[in-house]
């Protein structure tokens, strides 16, 4: 198999504010987060406020004894037709997707014991890594191959179309690279399927609150959200399948300008214009302190809150495939 990346014919849509690189840092190297939604918190102010909640029993420590999420063995098509979009949840963030049509791809890919700056290698060299900014697509065509002997299951050529999107992060290896590398969430157009993955990201900046208090309450409807995903919906959408985190959003004070929680989700998922969802970056590794089941709760009762339809974003086990018409 061989890949040709190119300019797309068609560009699709951008924001109009894109040409100014608001999310270029201008008084130093990297990148920022341009909008009020997100409030930077520094390495030591984080640590800090954890120390301070073991300290007064304010925090708490997930219970990981088992069962927690079923994981099942995971079956993949045996070969590359198929009429319906079909995606496999691998743990965490990973998810691999079967596209009608030939092409497959594989979401993040962490296949260590941990999830840590120290474990996480990639095995990826320069001549096959493609950069890119925000709202910038490329065109892959992938070709049958022309060596003998080649076992290539690839018949005639595939082709996607792969944008790099905007969210609400940050980015470090070490504690001196902070934003040097650029987040991102992306979306892939291969035949007539179109999906969103958000990877990892806030939505809104939340104070610290009591415990019982409801941060989508009348009282905190004021506090600013991320405004990218709504133009991900009418720029880039409507997507057949977003894959949206949910977890590791507890506390949220310290964790929501990176990290979405239920109620993001969902307003992720309405923002972007995804027809159906699934979630991801939970129930793998202890990162935050919600209970490792809480999320999939936690979204149910958030998809009551904003009116929208319990099927269209759902959880699955680890190993477990969805087909999506």
């Amino acid at each position: 198999m061989s890949a040709i990346v190119s300019s797309p014919a068609t560009p699709s849509q951008q924001p109009a504010e894109i040409a100014a690189k608001a999310h270029h840092n201008k008084h130093g190297k990297g990148f920022i987060n341009p909008w009020p939604s997100y409030q930077e918190q520094s390495g030591p102010q984080i640590m800090g406020k954890i120390l301070k909640m073991r300290v007064t029993g304010q925090w708490k420590d997930p219970d990981t004894t088992p069962p927690t999420v079923p994981i099942v063995k995971p079956h993949f098509l045996p070969t590359r037709q198929t009429e319906k979009l079909r995606a496999t949840w691998l743990g965490h963030a990973c998810y691999y997707v079967e596209f009608p049509g030939g092409l497959r791809v594989l979401f993040d890919p962490v296949f260590t014991e941990r999830c840590s700056p120290f474990t996480k290698h990639m095995g990826l060299d320069d001549t096959h890594v493609t950069e890119m900014d925000w709202w910038e697509e490329k065109q892959i065509t992938l070709s049958p191959s022309s060596q003998p002997g080649s076992t290539d299951q690839i018949q005639q050529d595939i082709s996607a179309t792969i944008g790099c999107l905007p969210c609400q992060h940050t980015s470090a290896r070490t504690a001196f690279d902070k934003a040097h590398t650029l987040w991102a969430s992306w979306s892939i157009t291969s035949g007539d399927r179109k999906i969103w993955f958000g990877g990892d990201t806030g939505y809104r900046t939340v104070p610290s609150l009591p415990a019982e208090e409801f941060d989508y309450g009348e009282k905190y409807s004021d506090l600013p959200h991320c405004p990218a995903f709504a133009q991900i919906g009418e720029l880039r959408g409507p997507f057949d399948l977003g894959l949206i985190p949910i977890g590791a959003y507890d506390p949220r004070s310290i964790m929501s300008p990176m990290h979405a929680n239920p109620y993001d989700s969902v307003n992720i998922f309405v923002d972007t214009k995804c027809k159906k969802a699934l979630g991801i970056h939970w129930g793998t590794w202890v990162l935050t302190s919600e209970e490792v089941m809480e999320p999939p709760k936690v979204l149910k009762k958030a998809l009551k809150w904003k009116g929208v339809e319990k099927d269209r974003f759902e959880t699955c086990d680890i190993g477990e495939s969805r087909e999506i018409d």
